[in-house]
């Protein structure tokens, strides 16, 4: 009976860690997408940093970038107001982004929560636009890309590595090392193969409204696929 007792207890303590990409994923659309313009209109962000957007795009795309992006000086960030940021992130939560989450993805969310799993959002998109999302959802940490501020003013650099491709994977692995959990341990839902990272190594990968690439890997690999009835008639 002890040994049982015992047997019980070391299960129960292995909790599983969700994990969810947001753009395309939880969110249908782009966070950072979402939130230019009106940053822009309002003055918060410079054109330059819009501009420069190509280029960044290109060099996470096709390119390892590694950790010298942390050092780095990316003018269009120097002088951000890190207020401002949060302030519009909120309203364009309220106004925009609530209305345009994936209730499959939702619905997954709450399911891991009433569980007490953790929950946690990874994705590349600015940690300023995603934390309301994770307050509403009661995201246990976000891994996201992060930009420094010094007295609540850009300097100009960022944080830490973007959580894009496999500096996703690299910035959930530290997160795991640091909370005492394993790969096996988690739950992954992505839509594209950008993730495949991290897809590759989780211990459960769960593939939201592929891509038609992702679609294949996902088949090949029998991968969990959620799927909106909606958007699969569209394919």
């Amino acid at each position: 009976m002890c040994k049982l007792l015992l047997l019980s207890s070391s299960i129960e303590e292995i909790r599983m860690i969700y994990i969810f990409d947001v753009d395309n994923t939880l969110y249908n659309g782009s966070t950072v997408r979402k939130f230019l313009l009106p940053a822009f209109c309002r003055k918060i962000i410079p054109l330059s940093i819009i501009l420069s957007l190509p280029y960044y795009f290109f060099l996470f795309k096709f390119r390892k970038p590694g950790r010298s992006i942390t050092e780095k000086k990316i003018r269009g960030l120097k002088g951000i107001s890190e207020n401002a940021m949060s302030e519009l992130a909120e309203e364009l939560f309220a106004t925009k982004f609530k209305k345009n989450l994936n209730p499959l993805i939702l619905k997954e969310v709450r399911k891991a929560k009433e569980r007490s799993e953790s929950v946690i959002l990874a994705t590349s998109s600015f940690r300023t636009i995603i934390e309301p999302l994770a307050d509403y959802l009661g995201a246990d940490d976000i891994i996201a890309s992060e930009i420094e501020f010094n007295n609540g003013t850009g300097t100009g650099r960022l944080r830490s590595l973007p959580p894009y491709k496999e500096g996703k994977k690299e910035r959930v692995m530290a997160y795991l090392s640091s909370v005492g959990q394993k790969e096996e341990n988690i739950v992954f839902y992505t839509d594209h193969q950008d993730d495949l990272p991290l897809l590759s190594v989780a211990g459960k990968p769960v593939v939201v409204n592929p891509t038609r690439k992702m679609r294949r890997i996902a088949e090949k690999h029998k991968w969990d696929l959620l799927e909106d009835s909606i958007k699969k008639k569209g394919i």
